[in-house]
């Protein structure tokens, strides 16, 4: 199959996807039916202007007064490539699990404040995951600073006194939400991007779950880090 072949073949697997997803006919352009599914398409959105690129790369590579079309230009190997891995993306973004799963370690309400501090230092962590009646739990260090500086503030303290129940009480508000395992990695972009609300913290992590409920197993996590660590590993800015 000629590179253009391969391009064409691709075009119109994901013009047929976008199709499907946005209910749209033929009488609409390519570029509208991008538009219309990046409205509700992370994915789509992402790499929005790149598909309308390809797009009008598609049109001058095909000659299309003519039936059965017409190849009238080659586009070289490093676009093919490129325009594959955009497609995939488009028609098979990447889920959070098994992206990001790992084992969680969860820790107790009851346990030991040090145990955890152990942990996120030999680990290099900057959060734990708590295990309380009410769901899962973070704590993370900008927690762990409050909550010091409020024993301090009080009468001084002796760290290895003290458990987790009593530092997870300071973590602020929205430092951390719960995602499904199928949500994708533009989701989780999405979730770091638009947060804070107004009057919550900084999001510092999300739990992945299977269903995104509180009271599930933790499957793995989610960091700016993890994010900025995919993109380097090639996927695509937008």
């Amino acid at each position: 199959m000629s590179r253009a072949s391969e391009f064409i073949r691709l075009y119109n697997e994901v013009d047929a996807y976008l199709r499907r997803r946005t209910g749209a006919d033929d009488r609409r352009s390519f570029s509208h039916v991008v538009q219309s599914a990046a409205r509700t398409d992370r994915a789509v959105r992402h790499v929005r202007d790149l598909l309308i690129d390809y797009g009008q790369l598609r049109n001058a590579i095909i000659h299309s007064d003519e039936y059965p079309e017409k190849i009238i230009a080659e586009p070289n190997e490093e676009t093919v490539q490129e325009f594959s891995r955009i497609a995939g993306l488009v028609m098979s973004p990447p889920r959070l699990i098994p992206a990001f799963q790992r084992v969680i370690r969860c820790f107790s309400p009851d346990d030991p404040v040090v145990s955890a501090l152990a942990y996120m230092r030999d680990r290099g962590y900057s959060q734990v995951v708590i295990q309380t009646d009410d769901g899962l739990q973070v704590l993370t260090v900008e927690g762990i600073a409050r909550w010091l500086g409020r024993r301090v503030e009080e009468n001084g303290m002796r760290v290895e006194d003290e458990t987790l129940s009593e530092a997870v009480a300071c973590e602020p508000p929205g430092s951390f939400v719960v995602m499904g395992r199928d949500d994708t990695i533009f989701d989780a972009q999405a979730a770091f991007i638009e947060h804070p609300a107004p009057g919550r913290a900084r999001l510092a992590v999300i739990i992945v779950t299977s269903n995104g409920n509180r009271s599930e197993t933790p499957l793995g996590l989610v960091t700016p880090w993890d994010l900025m660590a995919a993109a380097r590993d090639g996927l695509p800015r937008g």
